[in-house]
């Protein structure tokens, strides 16, 4: 059984035939208020509840946390939509004058650059650096599937 809050940890093998003779069940545990996926497991069914208390259950399914959710109203596994990040350019000078607009950001997502955390606007974002050498901005915003646009500076 897995019970853990890193999405590359919460999928686990099948059980064997000794656990489900034991009455081990499949479930996907997941916020009901947004339908992000808390584990994805195998457990005896009396303990589903507390394992997870307050959590949404789903019987007898496995979900990928990075790739699917459970839609709050509708209590259905989804995909995650895939958000689609345009830079003007992916390549500036590190000038700090020099910049790059990228599109595609929801308002309300969280972008990480260089360690820090900004929220956006829903209004495209430009970046511009200083610092030579690769830049990734993460963005997250559920229940999109994280993203990162890459911007090399010269």
């Amino acid at each position: 059984m897995t019970n853990s809050s890193n999405p590359s940890d919460a999928v686990t093998a099948p059980p064997s035939d000794e656990e489900i003779a034991a009455g081990m069940r499949r479930y996907v545990a997941y916020a009901p208020d947004t339908g992000r996926v808390i584990a994805s497991a195998y457990c005896p069914a009396d303990l589903m509840h507390t394992l997870h208390p307050g959590a949404g259950l789903l019987l007898d399914d496995q979900l990928d946390p990075l790739t699917e959710y459970v839609d709050p109203v509708t209590k259905q596994p989804r995909a995650r939509p895939v958000l689609i990040l345009v830079a003007s350019r992916n390549r500036i000078k590190a000038d700090g004058a020099d910049e790059t607009t990228i599109t595609g950001i929801p308002a309300g997502a969280i972008i990480i650059v260089r360690g820090e955390t900004f929220e956006a606007d829903g209004a495209a974002v430009t970046y511009s650096t200083t610092q030579p050498g690769q830049h990734a901005l993460r963005v997250l915003a559920f229940p999109y599937q994280d993203a990162t646009v890459t911007i090399h500076a010269d």
